[in-house]
C-alpha cells in the first residue's frame, strides 16, 4: 500500500514538474516525507534514492536549505551500502555539486564535480551518456566562474563523444552542440556560435518536430545570440517562435514560458521599448509568482528584469522597491555569500549612483567585491564589473586617483579572461577611455577609443548598435577636445547606423541627434541644432509622450539653446514645462528634478530676475539636504546660491555659503580634492570682487597647488585657476606676476588642446587685454589677430564669436587712437550679427551699443543716439526693464546726453536707473550706490551741487553698511565727495576725505598699488588748487614713484602724473621743471599710444600753452598747427575736438596780433561747434564769446 501511495505520490511531482508548478510541489513532498521513514530502512539505497530525489524536488521548488541535507544523507547512505566506486554514489556527488554551484558555494561543487568524473569514467567508460552527462555539467561550473577555455575543453570533448557514440542526429549531441553556442555567445565569438545553433535547430526540428519544449529551447538561446550581436529584428521572431511553442506544448503556467516572456522583455528594454518591456516582465512575474511562488530565486529574477525595465525609463520609484524586494528573497533563499545577490546589489547602487544617493553606492560595490572575492575569485568577469562599476562612480564623484586603477585592473581581466578580440573587452576600454577624458589627458583617451572602436567594428560589425554607441563616444571626446571637424563625422555615422538600425522613432537614435545638436550648439551653428533638438523632441513625444522625463530633458537642452541664443521667450516656458513634467512624473526628491529646478534658477539669474532665481536655488538645497543629507550634490547646490548672492552684491551672504561649501568638501574628499580646490577658487573670486585682494590670492594660490598635485600641469581645471590668478594681477595691476601665468595657460591649451581649441584662442585674448592694459599695443594687436585668424579658420566669417572677436579689436584700435581701423570693424561685426542673428537679437543690439559708443568717441553725438536708443529697444523687448543689458544701455545713453551737455535728457535716464535697482535689488545694495554715485555726477555736471552732495553722502553710507568703512569701493565713494567739495572750494571738507580715502587704500591695498598711488594723486591735485604747492609736488612725486613701480616709466597712465607735475611747476612759473616733463609725457604717448591719439593731441597742446605762456611763440605755432591737423585726418572738420584746436591756435594768432588769422579760425570753430553741439552747450558760448571778445579788441 505504501509503495503504491509513494509510486503515485512521484508521478504526481513529474506533472507538476513538467507543467512548472513547482509552487505546488510543497504539500506532495511533504507526504513523501511522512512515508519514506516507513518504507525503508535508513542504510538502504531505495531509501538513499528517494532521498536523492526528494533533494531534486526541494532544489526545483528553490528550497536549497532543505534540499542540501538531504543529498548529503543519501550521500553518506551510497557511501555505505554501495561503495564510493558505485555510479549511482557518483549521481548523488554529481546533483549535489549542480545544488552547490546553483547556491553559489564553488569551492564546495569542485571537488564534487572532480570525483563525479573520476567514478563514471572507471565504472562506465568516457563513452557512456552519464559520463558526458558530468563533463556538461562540470563545464557549466567552469562557465559560471568564468574559466571559459575550460568549460570550452569540456563542452568539444562531451560533443566529440556524442558524435563518435550517437551520431550527429543524436538529441544528446544536439544539446552539446547548443550548450558550447551559449559559451561562445558569451565569449564574444558569435562567428562561431551562430552555426552551433543552427545545427541544433536542425537535429531537435528533425528529431522531436517543431512543437517540441526542447526545440523551443534551442530558438529561444539562438535568440539571445542574435539580441547579444545587436539583430534585434532577427531575435523577436524567434523568441515568438519559441513562447507559442512552450504556451502550446507547456502552457502558459510553465516557468520555460515565463523565462522566453522574460528575455523578450530584456530585448525590449536594451531597444529601449520599455513599455513592451514592462508589459512580459509583469506577466513573468505573475506566471512565476504562480509557478514557483514568492521565494524562488526565478522569481526574484523577474522582479529584478522589471526594475531593470523601470531603471532604463528613468522610473526610479517603481525600480527601488523591486531591486529591495529581489535582494531579500536572493538572501532569504540563497544567502549573502551568492553571486546572484551580489548582482541585485550591484544594480541597486547603479541606482542608487544614478539618483546622487552616492553615501550608499560606495559601501555597495565593496560588499559585492568581497562577495565575488570570496565565492568566484578576483579573476572572474563579475569581479571585473564590479571594478569597472565602482570605477565609474570614482569617476563621477571626480576620485580620478581611485577610478584609474580600477580601471586598468578591470580591463586587464578582461584581456585574461576573453581575450583582447572581444566586444565586453572594448566595452571596458572604453570606460578607461571615458576616465581619461574626464581627466583631459586626450593623449591617453584617443588611442582607447580608437581601439574600442575598431575592435566593435571587427567583432559586431558598423551596423550593431554598441559600434555607433563607441563612435559617439568618441565623437564626443573629439568635442570635449574642441576638434568639431573630427566630432561631426562619427556623431552623423552614430546617427545613420542607429536609424539603420533601430528606426528613426528609437529614443537611442533621437539621444544621438541630440548629441549632434549640442555639438552644433557649441559651434555656434545655432539654426542647425534648433531643428535637430526640435526632431528629437518630435520622436520622444511620438514614443514616449510629452510626459517622459526623457521628453523634459530635451526641453531643457532646447531651453539652454535659446538662452544661448538669448532668445529668452523662448526659453523660460520650456524650463518651466520641463520642470513641471520631471515633478510630475519622478517626483521632487530626485536629481532629474533638482537639475531642472537648477537650469531656471541659473536661467533668472542670467536675466538678472534674481527674486525668481533665489526661491529655487534655496529650494534645490533643501531637497538634497532632506534626501542625502549635507553631502556634495548639497555643497555644490550652496555654491550656486552663493553664486547668486554674489551677482546680486549681496556679499555678506554669500562669504558663509562659500565657506559652508569648503567645509562639506573637506569632511567628504579631504583638503587634496580637486571639488575641494574648486570651492576655495569661488570664494577667491568673491574676495577678487570686493577687493580682497590680500584674501584672494592665497585661496587661488591654494587651489592651483591642489590640482597641480592631483591632475597635473597639462589639465584644464589648473589652467583656469591660472587664468583666474593672472586675472587678479592684472586687476591689482601686477603686470608682471600676469604675464608669465597668462603664457602658461596658453602653453597649456596648446599641448592639451591645439591651437584650434577655443580655450587656447581664450587664452590669447586674455593675454592681448592684458598687454592692452599695458599699452603693449603691438602685442596685443598681434594676440588679436591670431585670434581672429583661428576662429575664421574654425567657425568661418560669419559666425557670432568671429564678430565678437573683430569688436575686440576695435576696441584695440579704439585706445591705441587708430581711428581709421575702428569703424570698419564694428560695422562688419554688426552685418554678421544681423545676418546670424537677426536684427531683434540682443546679440546684434550688442553691436549697435558698440558701434554707438564709438560714434560717442569721436564725437558724432547724432548718430551715436539712434543706436543706443534702437539697443535699448531691442533689451527691453528681448529681457524687460530690469535686465543689466537694459540698465547698462540707459547709463549710456544718460553719459551720452551728459557729454553733449544735455543734462534734461541724462536726468531722466539716471532716475530710471535708480528706480530698476530700488525695485529689484532694494536701496541698500551696492549696485544702488554706484548709480546714486553717477547721478551725483551728473549734478556735479550741471553745477547743481546742492543735489549732488546728498547723493554721494547717501551713498557712502550704503557702502559703509554693505561693505564697511575699509573697503576701497567706500573710498572711492569718499574721493568723489571730497572732489564735489574740491570743486566748490569747501577744501577744509574736502581734504579730510581724501586722506580718509588715502588711508583706506593704504591698509586694504598696501603703499604700492595703483588706488593707493591715484588717491596720492587726488590729494596732489587738491593741494595744487589751494596752491599749496611744496605739499602737492611731494604727493605728486611719492604718487609717481608707485605707478614707475607698477606700469614702468613708458605707460599712458605714469605719464599723467608726470603730466601734473609740469602743470604745477608752469603754475609756479619753474619752466625749467615744467617742460622737460611735458617733452617727456608726449614722447611717452607718441611711443604708446601713436601720433593719432586724443591723449598724444592734448599733450602737444599743454606743450604749446606753456610755450605760449613763456613768449616762445614761434615754438607753440608748430605744434598747435600739428594739433589741429591730427584732429582733422582722424576726427574730420566737424569735430568738436577739431573746433577747441581751432581756437587755441587762434589765440595764440591773436597773442601776437594776427588778427586776422585769429577772427577766420575762431570763426570756424564757433560754426562747428554750433552744428555738433548746439547753440546752448557751454563749448559754443565759451566760443562766441572768443570771437566776440577779438571783435571788439580789432574795434569791430
Amino acid at each position: 500500500m505504501q509503495e503504491q501511495n509513494l509510486k503515485s505520490l512521484m508521478e504526481q511531482t513529474i506533472q507538476i514538474c513538467e507543467k512548472g508548478h513547482y509552487s505546488q510541489l510543497a504539500c506532495v513532498v511533504e507526504k513523501i516525507n511522512e512515508i519514506i521513514p516507513s518504507m525503508y530502512s535508513k542504510d538502504h539505497p531505495d531509501y538513499a534514492t528517494t532521498l536523492n530525489n526528494l533533494a531534486a524536488l526541494y532544489q526545483k521548488m528553490g528550497k536549497y536549505e532543505k534540499a542540501e541535507p538531504l543529498y548529503l544523507e543519501a550521500l553518506q547512505i551510497r557511501e555505505k551500502s554501495l561503495d564510493k566506486d558505485h555510479p549511482d554514489y557518483a549521481t548523488t556527488l554529481n546533483d549535489l555539486a549542480i545544488l552547490y554551484r546553483e547556491m553559489g558555494k564553488y569551492g564546495k561543487a569542485k571537488p564534487l564535480y572532480l570525483k563525479a568524473i573520476q567514478i563514471r569514467e572507471k565504472a562506465l567508460g568516457k563513452d557512456h551518456p552519464d559520463y558526458v552527462t558530468t563533463l556538461h555539467k562540470f563545464a557549466q561550473f567552469h562557465y559560471s566562474m568564468g574559466e571559459y577555455e575550460k568549460a570550452n575543453t569540456l563542452y568539444l570533448e562531451a560533443i566529440q563523444i556524442h558524435k563518435k557514440a550517437l551520431g550527429k542526429d543524436h538529441l544528446d549531441y544536439a544539446t552539446a552542440l547548443d550548450n558550447l553556442g551559449v559559451l561562445y555567445k558569451r565569449m564574444g565569438k558569435y562567428e562561431k556560435a551562430e552555426p552551433l545553433h543552427l545545427e541544433a535547430i536542425q537535429i531537435r526540428e528533425k528529431a522531436l518536430g517543431k512543437d517540441h519544449p526542447d526545440y523551443a529551447t534551442t530558438l529561444n538561446n539562438f535568440a539571445n545570440l542574435y539580441k547579444e550581436m545587436g539583430k534585434y529584428t532577427e531575435a523577436e521572431p524567434l523568441y515568438f517562435e519559441s513562447m507559442q511553442i512552450r504556451e502550446k506544448a507547456l502552457g502558459k503556467d510553465h516557468p520555460d514560458y515565463a523565462t522566453t516572456l522574460n528575455d523578450l522583455g530584456e530585448q525590449y528594454n536594451a531597444m529601449g521599448e520599455c513599455e513592451k518591456a514592462e508589459t512580459l516582465c509583469i506577466k513573468a512575474i505573475q506566471l512565476r509568482e504562480k509557478a514557483l511562488g514568492k521565494d524562488h530565486p526565478d522569481y526574484a529574477i523577474s522582479l529584478y528584469n522589471l526594475a531593470q525595465s523601470y531603471y532604463v525609463r528613468r522610473d526610479y520609484e517603481k525600480a527601488k522597491p523591486l531591486y529591495l524586494e529581489a535582494i531579500k528573497i536572493e538572501e532569504k533563499v540563497l544567502g549573502k555569500d551568492h553571486p546572484d545577490y551580489a548582482i541585485s546589489l550591484n544594480d541597486l547602487a547603479g541606482l542608487y549612483q544614478e539618483i546622487g544617493e552616492y553615501e550608499k553606492v560606495e559601501p555597495l560595490y565593496l560588499e559585492v567585491m568581497q562577495i565575488y572575492k570570496k565565492t568566484i575569485g578576483e579573476d572572474h568577469l563579475y569581479y571585473a564589473i564590479c571594478l569597472h562599476n565602482l570605477a565609474a562612480l570614482y569617476q563621477e564623484i571626480a576620485e580620478y586617483d581611485k577610478a584609474e586603477p580600477l580601471h586598468l585592473e578591470a580591463v586587464q581581466i578582461y584581456e585574461k579572461s576573453l581575450g583582447k578580440s572581444h566586444p565586453d573587452y572594448a566595452t571596458n576600454i572604453l570606460g578607461l577611455a571615458e576616465l581619461y577624458k574626464s581627466m583631459r589627458k586626450y593623449e591617453k583617451a584617443e588611442p582607447l577609443y580608437l581601439e574600442a572602436v575598431q575592435l566593435r567594428e571587427k567583432t559586431l560589425g558598423k551596423d550593431h548598435l554598441d559600434y555607433a554607441m563607441g563612435v559617439n563616444n568618441f565623437a564626443g571626446l573629439y568635442q570635449q577636445m574642441g576638434d568639431y571637424k573630427k566630432a561631426e563625422p562619427l556623431y552623423l555615422e552614430a546617427i545613420q547606423i542607429c536609424g539603420k538600425t533601430i528606426g528613426k522613432d528609437h529614443h537611442y537614435y533621437a539621444t544621438s541627434v541630440s548629441n549632434l545638436a549640442a555639438l552644433h550648439q557649441e559651434m555656434g551653428e545655432y539654426e542647425k541644432a534648433e531643428s535637430l533638438y526640435l526632431e528629437v523632441m518630435q520622436i520622444f513625444e511620438k514614443t514616449l509622450g510629452k510626459n517622459h522625463p526623457y521628453y523634459a530633458n530635451n526641453l531643457n537642452s532646447l531651453a539652454g539653446l535659446y538662452q544661448q541664443m538669448e532668445e529668452y521667450e523662448r526659453a523660460e516656458p520650456l524650463y518651466l514645462e520641463a520642470l513641471q513634467i520631471i515633478e510630475q512624473t519622478l517626483g521632487k526628491e530626485y536629481v532629474d528634478y533638482v537639475t531642472s529646478l537648477i537650469n531656471l534658477a541659473a536661467f533668472y539669474k542670467l536675466i538678472g530676475e534674481y527674486k525668481k532665481a533665489e526661491p529655487l536655488y534655496l529650494e534645490a538645497m533643501q531637497i538634497f539636504a532632506k534626501t542625502l543629507g549635507k553631502n556634495l550634490d548639497y555643497a555644490t547646490s550652496v555654491n550656486n546660491l552663493a553664486g547668486l548672492y554674489q551677482k546680486m552684491g549681496e556679499h555678506g551672504k554669500a562669504e558663509p555659503l562659500y565657506l559652508e561649501s569648503i567645509q562639506i568638501c573637506e569632511n567628504n574628499l579631504g583638503k587634496d580634492h580637486h571639488d575641494y580646490a574648486t570651492s576655495v577658487s569661488n570664494l577667491a573670486v568673491l574676495y577678487q570682487e570686493i577687493k580682497e585682494y590680500g584674501k584672494a590670492e592665497p585661496l587661488y594660490l591654494e587651489a592651483i597647488q591642489i590640482y597641480k598635485k592631483n591632475l597635473g600641469s597639462d589639465d584644464h581645471y589648473y589652467a583656469n585657476n591660472i587664468n583666474c590668478l593672472a586675472g587678479l594681477y592684472l586687476e591689482i595691476g601686477e603686470h608682471e606676476k600676469a604675464e608669465p601665468l597668462y603664457l602658461e595657460v596658453i602653453q597649456v591649451f596648446e599641448k592639451s588642446l591645439g591651437k584650434d581649441h577655443p580655450d587656447y584662442v581664450a587664452g590669447l585674448i586674455n593675454l592681448a587685454e592684458l598687454y592692452q592694459q599695458m599699452k603693449e599695443y603691438g602685442k596685443a594687436e598681434s594676440l588679436h589677430l591670431e585670434a581672429l585668424q583661428l576662429y575664421e579658420k574654425t567657425l568661418g566669417k560669419d559666425h557670432p564669436i568671429y564678430a565678437k572677436s573683430l569688436n575686440n579689436l576695435a576696441v584695440l584700435y579704439l585706445e591705441m587712437g587708430v581711428h581709421g581701423k575702428v569703424e570698419p570693424l564694428y560695422l562688419e561685426a554688426m552685418q554678421i550679427l544681423e545676418k546670424a542673428l537677426g536684427k531683434d537679437h540682443p546679440g546684434y543690439a550688442n553691436s549697435l551699443i558698440n558701434l554707438a559708443a564709438w560714434y560717442k568717441e569721436t564725437g558724432e553725438y547724432g548718430e551715436a543716439e539712434p543706436l543706443y536708443l534702437k539697443g535699448m529697444q531691442i533689451y527691453e523687448k528681448a529681457f524687460g526693464k530690469d535686465h543689466p543689458y537694459y540698465i547698462d544701455a540707459l547709463r549710456n545713453l544718460a553719459l551720452l546726453y551728459k557729454s553733449i551737455g544735455e543734462y534734461g535728457k541724462a536726468e531722466p535716464l539716471y532716475l530710471e536707473v535708480m528706480q530698476i535697482f530700488e525695485r529689484i535689488i532694494g536701496k541698500d545694495h551696492p549696485h544702488y550706490a554706484d548709480n546714486l554715485h553717477n547721478l551725483a555726477v551728473l549734478y556735479e555736471s550741471m553745477r547743481e551741487y546742492e543735489k549732488a552732495e546728498p547723493l554721494y553722502l547717501e551713498s557712502i553710507q550704503i557702502c559703509e553698511k554693505t561693505l564697511g568703512k575699509d573697503h576701497p569701493y567706500y573710498a572711492n565713494n569718499l574721493n568723489s565727495l571730497a572732489c564735489l567739495y574740491e570743486s566748490i572750494s569747501e577744501y577744509e571738507k574736502s581734504e579730510p576725505l581724501y586722506r580718509e580715502a588715502s588711508q583706506i587704500f593704504k591698509k586694504a591695498l598696501g603703499k604700492d598699488h595703483l588706488d593707493y598711488g591715484t588717491s596720492l594723486y587726488n590729494l596732489g591735485g587738491l593741494y595744487q588748487v589751494k596752491k599749496e604747492y611744496k605739499k602737492a609736488e611731494s604727493l605728486y612725486l611719492e604718487a609717481i614713484q608707485v605707478f614707475e613701480k607698477n606700469l614702468g616709466k613708458d605707460h599712458p597712465s605714469y605719464a599723467n602724473i608726470l603730466y601734473k607735475l609740469a602743470v604745477l611747476y608752469q603754475q609756479t612759473q619753474e619752466y625749467g621743471k615744467a617742460e622737460p616733463l611735458y617733452r617727456e609725457v608726449t614722447q611717452i604717448f607718441e611711443q604708446t599710444l601713436g601720433k593719432f591719439h586724443l591723449t598724444y593731441t592734448a599733450s602737444l597742446s599743454s606743450l604749446a600753452a606753456l610755450y605760449q605762456e613763456m613768449k616762445q611763440y614761434r615754438k607753440a605755432e608748430p605744434l598747435y598747427l600739428d594739433v589741429t591737423q591730427i584732429f582733422e585726418q582722424t576726427l574730420g572738420k566737424f569735430h568738436p575736438n577739431y573746433a577747441v584746436s581751432l581756437n587755441n591756435l587762434a589765440a595764440l594768432y591773436k597773442k601776437i596780433g594776427e588778427y586776422r588769422k585769429a577772427v577766420s579760425l575762431c570763426q570756424e570753430a564757433t560754426q562747428i561747434l554750433e552744428k555738433t553741439l548746439g547753440k546752448d552747450h557751454p563749448a559754443y558760448t565759451a566760443s562766441l564769446e572768443s570771437l566776440t571778445a577779438l571783435y571788439q579788441e580789432m574795434g569791430e
